[in-house]
């Protein structure tokens, strides 16, 4: 038995339709619809609240809760699953670490001494960037390190670069775009979507329900930091629609620009909304995306 199961069976016993439970809990009448599917289910809030509108028993309700666990479980795997990569990366900043700590130095004359600024050496030892192996050396040349330790960092960083290449324009994103597809990435996982293998570097993802069996059209997505130039945003949402091949476009952005003529956007099947709010209302923007999931 899954999530969905038991929740189509109390909504026919409870002879409660989809619209009238969503109004009785707050939330948009498209986001059951995820749950009768199995592509999602919903929060802890928004359970205790469907255990007050169904009335249930404590067993019922504790059926309901290992369900929701159970859906979330394989997500969650998947998320804390260490790629390739990762343990390149987690061995780099280990051994790097570790030697920076047992520098002789301050932070600040390793720094002076390697023209390497300290909060670049401090993203290098938590893992939020590798160096290449040239801007390294210098910051090696004046740490107590052995000749095998700097092979083997120099080894590290190529191993871990060549498994995480760099998009193109990486250099020019804001740290939040970085991040945010990171989040976002694991968001989508959560509320039942694939992830597939972007063709273009137009975009950042490209997303898909899972239980389309591949006969939906993907939606492109990229994420923009700057929104004052609102034309241009739309010119480049119409070009990876039309280079995607598909009916719409999603747009992340960190903030809503108030000069965002939403419908002209929508119109031609470019969604843009920020961060926040597509937390907020992912199923309702994910159903607007895939209205035949």
């Amino acid at each position: 038995m899954t999530f969905k199961d038991e929740f189509l069976r109390l909504l026919q016993t409870k002879q409660i339709s989809i619209p009238q439970l969503a109004k009785s809990i707050g939330i948009s009448q498209s986001t059951p619809y995820f749950w009768t599917k199995g592509l999602s289910v919903p929060g802890r809030k928004t359970l205790s609240n469907i255990f007050e509108v169904f009335q249930l028993d404590e067993e019922t309700k504790k059926l309901l809760w290992n369900l929701r666990e159970a859906h979330l479980r394989p997500i969650q795997e998947e998320v804390k699953q260490e790629k390739p990569k990762d343990l390149y990366i987690d061995k780099f900043t280990t051994l790097f670490s570790e030697i920076v700590n047992n520098r002789s130095l301050s932070m600040y004359q390793l720094s002076d001494a390697s023209k390497v600024r300290r909060g670049t050496i401090y993203g290098w030892m938590q893992g939020k960037a590798i160096p290449k192996a040239d801007k390294l050396l210098p910051v090696l040349k004046h740490l107590n390190c052995t000749d095998d330790q700097k092979r083997e960092l120099i080894d590290l960083c190529l191993k871990a670069r060549d498994a995480n290449p760099r998009p193109k324009g990486y250099k020019n994103r804001s740290l939040w775009e970085k991040d945010a597809v990171g989040r976002v990435s694991i968001l989508f996982k959560e509320y039942g979507m694939d992830l597939l293998n972007v063709s273009s570097s137009d975009y950042d993802l490209d997303i898909r329900p899972k239980n389309s069996r591949g006969k939906t059209k993907p939606v492109p997505v990229f994420f923009k930091n700057k929104t004052a130039d609102l034309n241009a945003i739309f010119v480049k949402g119409c070009e990876v629609k039309m280079k995607a091949g598909s009916n719409f476009v999603l747009i992340i952005i960190f903030d809503n620009n108030p000069n965002h003529n939403r419908a002209l956007f929508e119109f031609y099947g470019i969604v843009m909304v920020s961060e926040k709010d597509l937390f907020e209302h992912t199923q309702s923007i994910l159903s607007g995306l895939f209205p035949n999931n």
